[in-house]
């Protein structure tokens, strides 16, 4: 109801279907059961949970459906730019102990963790997923310029912003961001985005789209800090003592 999101819904750019399992038992019966092998803990039955995940196949035959579990593959930007093409997503969520495996092997296009933790249910990753997948579609954010700065986009961390006023508390932002020349800033926003991503998430760099000038200052900042091996834009360099 609120935010980015709220607009996307209300401008038909963003479609969302709430279904809730509840809906599909008949009588008195109950979602979850125990399970075989006499563990602690209850799942979601497979022949209950099938009834909602076929009422919702019917309706949408080209979606794409997406079980939230913490075995799942780890949400990244890459995948979020991947899931924003599909015409359909269904979140299925998940609660107690987890589904019957049967429903997974059944149904599942896609097996999606958000972290390496473990919720309650799959109502925090789902919404997660919509946040993050509605950014991606054309008009759901106000400047396209927004998200394709964002971090992780080219695997690299934003580099750092700022705003008025220029100097406070005797800390100042930098004179090249308030010098008027774009091609600078262009360059020094750039340069500050990999320092960070070296500093934070080197990980990142193996991944990102690294010109050969860039992979050499980076391995220069890198000597400056350890002595150990590093690996950059997929070519290893053997730092010396």
């Amino acid at each position: 109801k609120y935010g980015i999101l709220s607009k996307a819904i209300k401008a038909n750019k963003v479609k969302v279907n709430l279904y809730s399992y509840s809906d599909f038992l008949k009588n008195n019966e109950r979602l979850d059961d125990g399970q075989y092998g006499g563990s602690s803990g209850m799942i979601i039955a497979y022949d209950k949970a099938s009834r909602a995940i076929d009422t919702i196949k019917r309706n949408n035959p080209e979606t794409l459906i997406i079980f939230l579990s913490p075995k799942g593959q780890l949400l990244d930007n890459k995948l979020v730019s991947h899931l924003a093409k599909a015409k359909n997503l269904t979140l299925v969520c998940g609660r107690y102990e987890g589904f019957d495996q049967r429903l997974v092997d059944e149904y599942a296009d896609l097996e999606l963790s958000i972290g390496d933790y473990v919720l309650s249910g799959g109502d925090l990753p789902a919404l997660t997923v919509i946040d993050s997948v509605s950014r991606m579609i054309d008009g759901v954010v106000g400047k396209k310029e927004s998200v394709d700065k964002d971090t992780f986009q080219n695997q690299l961390l934003k580099n750092p912003v700022y705003t008025r006023p220029a100097s406070f508390r005797k800390r100042k932002v930098p004179n090249v961001l308030i010098s008027g020349n774009h091609g600078k800033i262009s360059a020094y926003n750039r340069e500050s985005s990999l320092k960070l991503t070296l500093d934070r998430r080197e990980d990142l760099l193996e991944r990102a789209d690294l010109s050969m000038i860039e992979i050499e200052k980076l391995k220069k900042n890198k000597i400056a800090k350890t002595n150990h091996n590093i690996y950059l834009g997929l070519v290893h360099y053997p730092i010396e003592n």
